[in-house]
């Protein structure tokens, strides 16, 4: 006989199949972004954010290190900038 716990552990989770998209995003029509930190492990350059962009489209991560939150912005106004100038790149 298996215990509560077990039993509970053998279950499926049903929500995710029920939620997957199927929808078609263009390139930079849908972009994710998460930061992350305070890091207590500093980088050499004394970085202490980790900022993360996800184009949907094309399963495109970039990866970005700040000193400060303010530095967000900046940051993603570069990722935009050198996303767009590869979609004109290609064009």
């Amino acid at each position: 006989m298996k215990c509560e716990t077990c039993l509970e552990a053998n279950l499926t989770n049903t929500c995710n199949k029920v939620m997957l998209n199927t929808t078609m995003y263009n390139y930079l029509e849908k972009v994710s972004s998460d930061l992350c930190g305070l890091i207590n492990l500093l980088t050499y350059n004394k970085y202490k954010y980790i900022i993360t962009f996800l184009d949907k489209a094309m399963k495109y991560l970039e990866v970005a290190l700040l000193k400060l939150k303010d530095e967000a912005i900046t940051a993603f106004k570069v990722f935009k900038a050198k996303a767009e100038n590869e979609l004109d790149s290609t064009m």
